[in-house]
């Protein structure tokens, strides 16, 4: 072990099916798992402590999203924007605010459909997630709850019942 490697602590903080992923050419589909990964600083050449064994002040905390090979940390520092289609889809952008542009990295894009029916704990978890990272990055435009299907057929037009983008049959 080297003087300068710390011992991260990582846990799972949420999961939500059925999203795509997608940065730098990559997309993946599937379930999204947001994870916190926490890390103790360098302390001038000492063996580093468990992150978990530090108070807050000590460590550093990063949200990570992961989907299958696709795993990406999210600077605070990014803001996030979160766009709601009619269909209740929301569709969140991560993105550096770097200077110049050639050197700033690819956005991260997570698309969230509704689902075909209600799902009380997918609208919580999704509820959770925005909280989650509203606490944790400059957010911009993130609703305090998701939507749900029925609160956006009204007055949509008829010749969109079929599909709504999320692949269901209404």
């Amino acid at each position: 072990m080297s003087s300068t490697e710390t011992h991260p602590g990582a846990f799972v903080l949420l999961h939500i099916p059925d999203v795509t992923l997608s940065a730098g050419g990559v997309k993946e589909s599937g379930t999204l798992a947001l994870e916190c990964v926490t890390l103790a600083p360098d302390d001038n050449g000492k063996t580093a402590p468990l992150a978990a064994s530090l108070s807050a002040d000590d460590r550093s905390l990063y949200l990570v999203l992961r989907l299958h090979s696709l795993e990406l940390p999210l600077d605070p520092v990014w803001p996030i924007s979160v766009h709601v289609a009619n269909d209740g889809a929301r569709t969140y952008t991560f993105q550096s605010t770097t200077v110049d542009p050639a050197q700033a990295p690819s956005p991260i894009y997570l698309t969230v459909p509704t689902p075909c029916r209600p799902d009380a704990h997918r609208a919580e978890t999704i509820e959770a997630f925005d909280h989650i990272l509203s606490q944790y990055a400059d957010s911009d435009g993130l609703p305090p709850t998701p939507v749900s299907p029925s609160q956006t057929q009204t007055g949509l037009d008829p010749s969109l019942a079929v599909t709504r983008g999320t692949g269901c049959a209404t």
